[in-house]
């Protein structure tokens, strides 16, 4: 696969009362670190976030550093959505007090950014089912400030669990029992008995129809079967067209 392949598509998301559309660009040739590449985008402005109007703080988790520990059972709860809120949202390199971020940020070091990324997704293979958060890299208006900026929406194919030690520190005791993690709130704390009934019939309520097939791939969609100007024939041919096929 060589050259430019660049291609674009609009879809609108809401986010509670925020409608926001995007477009993603997608160039899958060039750079090989991760916060070059404009592969997802979350559809809320990391500006729009901080400023606390559009998205409950219960649903923001904002974090001065990288804890694998924490932040896994906080990815884990949002896509468990106990609360049936959509998920939410962490943010790393931002201090916060009372549950709002606390200005002027802090920011990760540029250095640390491509460890800290791979790092987050060697550790969210230890969540069952397997869930993986959007994430950008933010370099917070251009100032040289990055954030990372993570987008944990509610999960289809839960509940989830993850271990208690995800990452082993220093004079701590492993624990890899799994446990069901929720936010009921502002906390991430692990389901008691009932919760974790709730949440068995709120995933088990899903419709077969509604659930996503995250092994599916672009050969599972029959060409021929899609009309021809229909946007997803659209995407299919573009994706068949940046991959060489």
């Amino acid at each position: 696969m060589g050259g430019d392949h660049t291609g674009a598509f609009t879809e609108v998301i809401y986010e509670g009362h925020l409608q926001a559309e995007i477009t993603c660009k997608c160039p899958f040739a060039g750079s090989t670190n991760i916060y070059e590449r404009e592969i997802t985008m979350i559809p809320l402005k990391i500006e729009t976030l901080l400023k606390g109007r559009v998205v409950e703080h219960d649903r923001v988790e904002y974090k001065t550093g990288w804890n694998p520990n924490d932040i896994i059972h906080s990815i884990c709860a949002f896509a468990n959505d106990y609360d049936n809120t959509n998920g939410g949202y962490i943010v790393i390199g931002v201090k916060e007090e009372n549950g709002m971020p606390v200005f002027p940020l802090e920011g990760v070091p540029k250095e640390d950014l491509d460890s800290i990324q791979q790092e987050i997704f060697q550790y969210c293979n230890q969540i069952v089912p397997r869930y993986i958060p959007r994430m950008e890299i933010i370099d917070y208006q251009n100032s040289g400030i990055f954030l990372i900026y993570l987008w944990c929406s509610a999960g289809d194919s839960g509940p989830y669990q993850a271990p208690k030690t995800v990452y082993l520190e220093k004079g701590m005791k492993a624990d890899k029992n799994l446990k069901y993690w929720i936010r009921p709130a502002s906390l991430t704390t692990d389901a008691k008995q009932d919760e974790i009934s709730e949440l068995f019939d709120k995933f088990n309520s899903v419709p077969f129809d509604d659930r996503v097939n995250r092994k599916a791939t672009i050969d599972n969609i029959r060409h021929y079967s899609l009309p021809k100007k229909s946007p997803m024939r659209q995407i299919q041919n573009w994706i068949l067209e940046i991959s060489g096929f």
